[in-house]
């Protein structure tokens, strides 16, 4: 029986041409995405009916157009990301780039939702708005040179892709949202504890930030959400940068957390935009009195 190591690889196995330590963290990050674009899939059928009524029973605004808008690209960002890691595309760089557009289209859009948040909670104050209208453009501006940053290449002589070396700018997308995502928070959270009616007490304030203490239900179901929203968006972040950094790891693998962060932190953006659309908020408690 000849020697299994003696072998030539199967030239249309695309993990023959991967350097075995690495073919599991590479079949790890393969699963990775078709997971994220499950979840993605799930949410969506999940909320197919909520989505309904805000496209045919609410009236149609911006911040409608942007939520769907910030979910189409984040579903096509997830679903590209999926096709790339796993079908024989043959032309790598061109479907790549492809990839990248929904990506710089994606966060943005989910961060605009959050920029309307801020507006809305600021009563439209016209310092507030420029300023994070003027970090949301900084973001979005940052983004677009990233188009054609991360590059798409063949297996060996397959028609299958793998992402090309990855340059350190690649992360500044990472640094970005964990400074939008904290400011957004922090803007929010101090809009939420001026108008509590609290003393100059140092524990009470705690309380209010932290718990929601001495809010309207309105107000602090408003606050809880974000919450949520801030705590998995910067874990995931944290996450993603830490193995954008791990040079000991595969490419693939340093890559494939991005497109889960891109779609939590959608999904949970979405969540809150619906709970303030569809009035989830007010079987909480009474709007007016908020």
């Amino acid at each position: 029986m000849a020697d299994p190591s003696l072998l030539l690889p199967n030239p249309f196995t695309p993990l023959a041409f991967v350097p075995p330590e690495d073919a599991y963290t590479v079949a790890i990050a393969v699963y990775v995405l078709i997971g994220t674009l499950s979840i993605c899939i799930w949410d969506g059928l999940h909320c197919l009916s909520q989505d309904y009524l805000l496209l045919f029973k609410k009236e149609i605004g911006l911040c409608t157009i942007t939520y769907f808008l910030s979910r189409i690209c984040t579903f096509g960002f997830a679903l590209t990301a999926a096709i790339f890691a796993t079908g024989p595309i043959k032309h790598c760089a061109t479907y790549q780039t492809v990839n990248n557009i929904f990506y710089v289209l994606a966060i943005p859009m989910t961060a605009f939702l959050f920029f309307l948040r801020v507006r809305a909670v600021y009563n439209r104050k016209k310092n507030v708005s420029v300023i994070f209208f003027t970090l949301w453009l900084a973001l979005l501006g940052y983004l677009l040179s990233l188009v054609t940053a991360t590059k798409g290449i063949n297996i060996g002589s397959t028609d299958y892709c793998t992402y090309a070396p990855l340059v350190t700018r690649d992360s500044g997308t990472g640094v970005f949202l964990f400074i939008h995502d904290t400011l957004v928070f922090l803007a929010i959270s101090w809009r939420l504890f001026s108008i509590s009616h609290v003393d100059n007490n140092a524990g009470k304030g705690l309380k209010v930030v932290v718990l929601g203490r001495y809010l309207p239900a309105f107000s602090k179901a408003i606050l809880h959400d974000g919450q949520v929203y801030y705590l998995m968006s910067i874990a995931t972040v944290l996450v993603a940068l830490a193995l954008f950094f791990s040079t000991n790891l595969p490419i693939p693998m340093r890559v494939v957390f991005s497109v889960f962060t891109v779609t939590i932190t959608n999904i949970m953006a979405c969540r809150v935009f619906r709970n303030v659309k569809l009035g989830l908020y007010r079987k909480q408690g009474d709007l007016s009195r908020s």
